[in-house]
């Protein structure tokens, strides 16, 4: 118990810290949203980046978390909602990037998060009509054998991440037309499975790393999906490829950052994003299936980014997490992207939950 306790406390210490940095990162973008990330180096004036609307769409989850909270949680929620509403394109989607040029179906699947979220708080005809605009957009990128064709991140390029822009649209579309194709999509990219312990294509981009942060993506939409669907065939391979993650993290007290095509581990660097994802599957594993290991190697991750947060006395940088350690690391480097953050909190979430299961203790 008083390991817990201990653990309750730098958690909580930790997780303070990181939405004070993401308060930092919605006043710096004007109310609009949260700045895609700062630059660790450069004067205050010109460190943040542009608001980002994928991310400050899937933020709005954590602002919302606390029901009774009135610190600035809800009021940026509304403000960042929107902000949503106003750049949403008349077809429905929203744009890749910062310079809005382009549709983006990934990022438009993620803000379906947010709206949901939303809706769960209180009802806004606004959101709801928002949200329907975006699902039909995203339900007619996909043909009639799965592959989505449109607002692909590469031209072309259909990886296995993209299950978890699949993963919210399960949930809200089943009476859609175009619902039966998306079922199709699962499957297509369930295919993409290795030997490994991980997925190929699951890349941002083809021939280039396979990241962490996107075999975690990945991960995740098929273990929410699987879980949707009522899909034991997909549940129980994915847990038991998180059991292996899990062994292997132990065993060397390290996540890798990359897997290479042949499977190998690539651990010249840490992807401080991925591992706040993993340690979430961690918990969500062991929520499912309470193997000590599953718990252990969640709360490890968890140390390992408490351990990497920024403690600075600058409020533009305390509470951030690097992308990369090193920081020059391969990830966005010499930068906190808001999504580590995001990650973070939501795996304290998850871990509160899991400290409720008589195992948990």
């Amino acid at each position: 118990m008083a390991l817990v306790n201990s653990n309750s406390a730098k958690f909580h210490s930790a997780e303070i810290k990181a939405r004070a940095w993401l308060l930092q990162a919605h006043l710096r973008a004007d109310a609009k949203g949260f700045c895609h990330n700062r630059w660790m180096y450069l004067p205050d004036a010109i460190a943040w980046a542009k608001p980002y609307p994928e991310t400050s769409g899937y933020l709005i989850e954590n602002l919302l978390e606390d029901r009774l909270s009135k610190d600035w949680g809800f009021k940026a929620a509304c403000a960042t909602m929107d902000w949503l509403l106003e750049i949403q394109s008349e077809e429905g989607y929203f744009h890749s990037g910062l310079e809005f040029k382009l549709p983006s179906a990934f990022n438009t699947a993620q803000i379906l998060f947010g709206f949901r979220s939303f809706l769960n708080f209180q009802n806004d005809v606004r959101v709801e009509v928002a949200m329907d605009r975006a699902t039909n957009w995203l339900l007619a990128q996909i043909d009639e054998n799965g592959c989505w064709t449109q607002g692909l991140y590469s031209t072309g390029h259909f990886p296995a991440y993209y299950s978890r822009a699949i993963w919210p649209l399960l949930e809200i579309s089943k009476t859609k037309p175009g619902y039966s194709n998306l079922l199709k999509s699962l499957d297509l990219l369930w295919a993409c499975r290795k030997e490994h312990l991980y997925f190929a294509p699951c890349n941002f981009f083809p021939y280039s790393p396979v990241l962490s942060h996107t075999l975690a993506y990945a991960m995740e939409g098929f273990l929410e999906s699987a879980r949707n669907l009522n899909r034991k065939d997909i549940m129980e391979t994915c847990l038991d490829m998180l059991e292996q993650t899990a062994s292997e993290y132990l065993k060397r007290s390290r996540l890798w950052a990359e897997i290479s095509d042949s499977g190998s581990r690539i651990y010249s660097y840490r992807c401080l994003t991925g591992e706040a994802q993993y340690a979430s599957l961690m918990f969500k594993a062991f929520l499912l299936n309470p193997r000590p290991d599953f718990l252990k190697a969640g709360e490890g991750l968890l140390h390992d980014l408490c351990r990497a947060q920024r403690v600075s006395r600058n409020p533009g940088l305390h509470g951030a997490f690097p992308a990369s350690i090193p920081v020059y690391g391969k990830y966005f480097p010499f930068r906190c992207v808001n999504w580590t953050s995001k990650f973070f909190l939501d795996a304290v979430r998850l871990w509160r939950q899991c400290m409720l299961l008589p195992d948990g203790v």
